[in-house]
């Protein structure tokens, strides 16, 4: 999938879906999914390691590993013990950053903030659900203060995959193109997304994106593969310290 990326537009979204608490990416087989996430890996580069840090589970073993070298990466997983150790670590930096600001006095943690990234979701609910799914609602329920934010990926839209204790601990989600009306619905209570056009034609991605009570429609441009590459070589680079 080849995007073409208008000088300035995309920044704007993704900082804003980086921003959200927790983030779930739905869609349908080729609607984006991976693409998107790519990309808000991408634009959390531009920050340095000391404000923005990643937990990469990749149960597709081909999607993030090309992020695996920067030093942003505290870890990347694709087995499934793994990435179930990967969660246990994210909760524990969780507790630990707590306990500090709760004897400080403080209220919302002031340094890196660190991104859980799983695609595919719905595999990692399936393989591993009853070590998944405790570690998950705990880090969506307490992560926010403690800096700690959940973005997963799903192209398996069934209350049966994704329980609704796990998907309720979203409160922004991002829908792309859909296969049917019921999925569109699943995900965003209304219908729409199955009406999205191929991002693989159009070069772009129709996507609704509820944060909150607010649901609003974007076209997104994905962050093109040279200056991904460019963001790895330049982090990767033994003169860029932390």
């Amino acid at each position: 999938m080849k995007y073409v990326t208008p000088s300035g537009k995309i920044f704007s979204l993704y900082e804003t879906m980086l921003e959200q608490p927790h983030l779930l990416i739905a869609g349908a087989t080729g609607s984006g999914k991976s693409v998107l996430i790519n990309s808000l890996i991408s634009t959390a580069l531009y920050q340095s390691p000391a404000r923005s840090r990643f937990l990469l589970l990749d149960p597709k073993t081909t999607e993030l590993f090309q992020w695996s070298t920067v030093p942003h990466c505290l870890s990347y997983s694709f087995d499934g013990d793994k990435m179930i150790d990967s969660l246990r670590s994210a909760v524990e930096i969780m507790e630990t950053r707590l306990h500090t600001m709760h004897a400080a006095g403080e209220r919302i943690y002031n340094g890196a903030q660190i991104y859980v990234v799983i695609d595919e979701l719905a595999d990692l609910l399936t393989t591993r659900k009853a070590d998944a799914v405790p570690l998950l609602q705990r880090l969506c329920q307490l992560g926010r203060a403690a800096g700690i934010h959940v973005i997963g990926a799903t192209q398996c839209l069934l209350s049966s995959v994704l329980p609704t204790p796990v998907r309720v601990n979203f409160p922004a989600v991002v829908c792309l193109r859909t296969a049917t009306k019921q999925q569109s619905r699943f995900i965003v209570d209304t219908t729409g997304a199955e009406t999205f056009p191929d991002p693989k034609s159009t070069g772009k991605a129709l996507v609704f994106f509820r944060s909150g009570a607010n649901l609003k429609q974007f076209t997104v441009y994905a962050v093109p593969e040279e200056e991904q590459k460019r963001l790895i070589a330049w982090w990767t680079d033994p003169v860029h310290t932390i």
